[in-house]
């Protein structure tokens, strides 16, 4: 329809109108782990880079964070001397995909390499980390588009089909996070263009290409990050089994086998500290790293639950806790009413809809994996792998909660009213926390 796709040009346009506004303002390294993300960007260890030269690198992040007041926005005294390295005895930790794509983008815009501009070191690399955000913005946009897709095929030609894409926008911390340099905006991505293909599958059966796609996917996106498994673990055996048979047996085999195989991973993988929590301590803003397991409940509902809403900058920007308690509410009402919304949109499918719901328990479950094996419970953006599958679990608990005949027009009015949330949420505490 001719509508839906204005719809969704509007929809790319707002976005990355706002995201280009978001990564203007938040002032340098006021994204979590950005300053670890842009050295394994620029200056992974596995390159012909010269140690020396990776410390001088190393050294023009840390005068930069200090030119932008990086201890006194996150709520710290400015250490004396600064910090030599960002590193610490552990050594420079391995570059991922993301870091291999961002330096790459990086060199291809001209912002960092023998190209760049003329400009000091310490500009620079203020420069080439907002255009390294840019980046995070385009992935997000790729993201909202086959969001917008998906939830086109599996709702129909309704309006309904317009709530999870404007449910993604709506999200805080997801828009904050989207705007800023930091591996989790791939891992949603990758995992929205997972489910599209699944989708496919779906409909064609037969469909070599799209199985050879999520078969791609499945081995890149652990090579993005860790939490990638999650896409491995529920696209993968979902997509053999639409593939190459029908039998229940066969799919409940395959998805225990795998997901065995990635909790074995998630465990093996999480043995030690992780290199954000080496980050933070060298930083001194470790109050959000490192907790211990004794009153892990009291963490995730403080810690966990907050981080996933909406707490920007380095957990320093939290919204009033009236807040967290009624999102509270409302993802669990939603939750509640999936069943009901199933009923009337019988097209999402058992299957996919299992695929859905299995993504967002094992998101859950490596969290959990990193506070009992390394000791911390991580923040709530560590499960935006399952994000896109949220956002259409929510939609369906809305459709249960309202009526049959709803008018066409009160999905879009419906979900523009959480984007007017958020975009509350980003003029009354994220501005007020980086423009003093």
């Amino acid at each position: 329809m001719r509508a839906f796709r204005l719809v969704l040009c509007a929809l790319v346009f707002y976005h990355m109108v706002r995201g280009i506004w978001l990564l203007s303002i938040v002032p340098p390294w006021q994204g979590p782990d950005e300053p670890i993300h842009f050295l394994l960007a620029v200056a992974p260890a596995s390159d012909s880079m010269t140690e020396a030269e990776r410390v001088h690198v190393e050294r023009t992040v840390i005068l930069s964070m200090a030119e932008f007041d990086f201890w006194g926005l996150t709520g710290q005294v400015e250490p004396n001397p600064l910090p030599h390295l960002l590193r610490t005895s552990r050594g420079s930790p391995p570059a991922t995909l993301y870091h291999r794509l961002l330096g790459t983008w990086l060199r291809v815009t001209r912002a960092w390499g023998d190209r760049a501009p003329d400009e000091t070191l310490v500009a620079r690399a203020a420069y080439a980390l907002r255009i390294g955000r840019l980046f995070s913005v385009l992935l997000g946009a790729g993201a909202l588009v086959f969001l917008f897709l998906l939830s086109s095929r599996l709702f129909g030609h309704s309006w309904l089909a317009v709530l999870p894409p404007l449910l993604l926008l709506a999200h805080p911390q997801a828009c904050f996070i989207g705007s800023c340099m930091n591996s989790d905006n791939l891992l949603v991505f990758l995992s929205a263009l997972g489910l599209y293909f699944l989708s496919t599958l779906l409909r064609r059966p037969t469909s070599m290409g799209a199985l050879l796609l999520i078969v791609g996917l499945s081995v890149g996106a652990p090579l993005a990050k860790r939490a990638g498994l999650v896409v491995t673990a529920t696209l993968l055996p979902a997509a053999l089994w639409y593939r190459f048979s029908r039998r229940r047996i066969l799919l409940s085999v395959m998805l225990l086998g795998v997901m065995v195989a990635s909790l074995a991973s998630l465990w093996f993988l999480g043995l030690g500290k992780s290199m954000m929590a080496d980050l933070a301590e060298v930083l001194g803003v470790g109050g959000w790293v490192g907790e211990r397991v004794s009153g892990w409940w009291g963490i995730f509902l403080t810690h966990f639950w907050t981080t996933f809403w909406g707490n920007y900058g380095w957990v320093q920007c939290p919204f009033d806790p009236l807040w967290y308690k009624l999102l509270a509410l409302f993802l669990a009402a939603t939750l509640v009413l999936i069943p009901f919304g199933y009923k009337r949109e019988p097209r999402v499918g058992a299957v996919f809809l299992a695929v859905m719901a299995s993504q967002i328990v094992l998101a859950l479950m490596q969290v959990v994996a990193a506070l009992g094996f390394r000791g911390e419970l991580g923040q709530g953006r560590h499960v935006f792998v399952a994000l896109p599958s949220l956002v259409i679990l929510c939609t369906l608990g809305l459709r249960g909660m309202m009526r049959q005949d709803m008018p066409w027009w009160s999905w879009p009015l419906l979900g523009l009213v959480f984007v007017g949330l958020n975009e509350a949420a980003t003029c009354f505490v994220l501005v007020p926390c980086f423009l003093r």
